[in-house]
């Protein structure tokens, strides 16, 4: 007997029990966590309650979602930033950063002040998607956040020697 056919004859599992090794009775899961019904309430077996830490995971930064409302310069930058990042976010995935690098190339290429003007929308940019993911960033990320705007930066302002 083929593979296929020992398979097909087993009776199925639904997702929910899949992963669990319950074999399908026929009735339905009552008394048991999440019983088929969407949106029971109760966390996922295995999965940390809210607000707890599980294995591997880093705790939430200050100031991110969820931890009540911002104020200032920072809060201020994501509420505006929010409309042009719904906007990108949108686009297929390779299309901003072909864009960006389609823009440094040419600001390399025309040179200056044409080239240092498209190589510092590019350094801008690169900043303003720094700002917006600090306080999610490791400290090693953080330097190469740094220093890939600074470079480009350092080549706007050789455009105009």
């Amino acid at each position: 007997m083929s593979k296929n056919r020992r398979n097909s004859r087993r009776s199925p599992r639904s997702a929910s029990q899949r992963g669990s090794g319950q074999p399908n009775s026929g009735q339905p899961n009552s008394g048991q966590p999440n019983s088929g019904q969407p949106n029971s309430g109760q966390p996922r077996s295995g999965q940390p309650k809210s607000g707890e830490q599980g294995p591997g995971r880093r705790p939430r930064p200050i100031g991110a979602a969820g931890a009540g409302p911002r104020t200032g310069f920072r809060a201020s930058l994501e509420r505006a930033s929010t409309p042009v990042l719904m906007r990108l976010s949108a686009l297929p995935g390779w299309v901003v950063p072909v864009l960006m690098l389609a823009v440094a190339v040419t600001g390399l290429f025309v040179g200056g002040p044409v080239g240092f003007a498209l190589l510092l929308l590019v350094a801008m940019f690169l900043t303003w998607l720094a700002t917006l993911s600090w306080p999610l960033l490791s400290p090693r990320t953080r330097v190469l956040r740094l220093l890939v705007p600074a470079a480009v930066l350092a080549a706007a302002v050789l455009q105009l020697r």
